[in-house]
């Protein structure tokens, strides 16, 4: 579906606007008590903003007015290879007693 979408197929990128949205109402309650910046990376980043915009949509709609005002919801700069430098670094700061 990703390459699809990627190639601009409508119905393969309304499927991950709609799970951008599902994921982002989930987050909607942290994102009112902790106010943070949403960073969607991996492969959901790959094939254009329809994940992080149907993040965004969602939040906006759900989250409390005070923490919608200041949120921010970008794709990760490391696209794919997101999850894998996060784990990464999480061992080798665990080797470094961090």
């Amino acid at each position: 579906m990703l390459v699809l979408a990627a190639g601009g197929h409508g119905p393969a990128q309304r499927a991950l606007l709609d799970a951008g949205r599902l994921i982002g109402r989930r987050v909607a309650v942290a994102c009112d008590v902790l106010n943070p910046a949403v960073v969607v990376g991996g492969r959901f980043a790959e094939p254009g903003p329809h994940v992080t915009d149907g993040v965004r949509e969602a939040l906006l709609r759900h989250c409390a007015p005070s923490a919608a005002a200041g949120l921010r919801v970008v794709p990760a700069q490391l696209g794919a290879e997101a999850e894998a430098l996060g784990a990464v670094d999480s061992l080798l700061s665990v080797g470094r007693g961090a």
